[in-house]
């Protein structure tokens, strides 16, 4: 992803859909005493190494953090075994990027929305609907064009209202490995999928975006291949 990011000739935003982290340390889902090393300063630190990484590689793009329910694992195990520390300790001000100007922080919640740089594309980490075809649902539900994370699955779906407009729900896909321990969890075979998008915006706020699959840690965008 980061190699075709630099082959472009800009970068305006950059759009993290959530679970950028995974909280292991304070999730609810069983850990055993194995995994007991994977203690949440390990895991800040790693999120941390990669942010810098961004800020380093595309230091004048504005960068976007939509909370995904993983990272908000932290605010609810705050709330629930240490309430005395809400409002003092946050996920943003973790991995320091409360105060970076450059890094706008969106809230998980049920009205979570960011307009990718303004047009009529909104992000967000939830979809609107689940199931099988949880990006049609989506896009009936919203009656808008919404890209979010969370299923791990890309998937794309259009809807056309009477009056001619059309409304596109899609997932891109996800950055990660599902047979790390993090994800035992899942109690079946993981119908995730790996990829991203890269979205241009018109004048008009109109947007098109290109979905790069990542097969055996490769991909191709406009006519070159990159591996990994």
């Amino acid at each position: 992803m980061l190699q075709v990011a630099k082959s472009l000739p800009q970068i305006d935003e950059i759009v993290l859909l959530g679970d950028f982290a995974d909280m292991f340390s304070v999730t609810s889902h069983r850990k055993d005493a194995a995994h007991a090393r994977d203690l949440l300063t390990s895991e800040i630190e790693a999120v941390k190494k990669r942010i810098k990484e961004l800020n380093k590689l595309f230091p004048h793009a504005q960068k976007v953090y939509c909370e995904g329910n993983h990272e908000n694992r932290l605010t609810r195990f705050i709330s629930e075994r240490c309430p005395e520390l809400f409002g003092m300790v946050s996920f943003p001000s973790l991995i320091g990027i409360d105060k970076d100007p450059n890094w706008k922080w969106v809230s998980y919640g049920p009205y979570q929305a960011h307009k990718v740089l303004g047009s009529k594309l909104i992000a967000r980490h939830t979809p609107l609907a689940g199931g099988q075809h949880h990006a049609k649902n989506t896009a009936i539900k919203a009656m808008a064009s919404v890209v979010y994370g969370h299923v791990h699955q890309i998937q794309e779906s259009q809807v056309v209202a009477m009056d001619g407009k059309n409304y596109r729900a899609f997932c891109p896909g996800w950055l990660g490995d599902y047979k790390q321990h993090a994800f035992e969890y899942v109690q079946s075979h993981a119908q995730w999928s790996l990829g991203f998008s890269i979205v241009t915006v018109l004048s008009d706020r109109s947007w098109f975006a290109n979905q790069c699959h990542i097969i055996d840690y490769k991909t191709t965008f406009g006519g070159k291949l990159f591996k990994g």
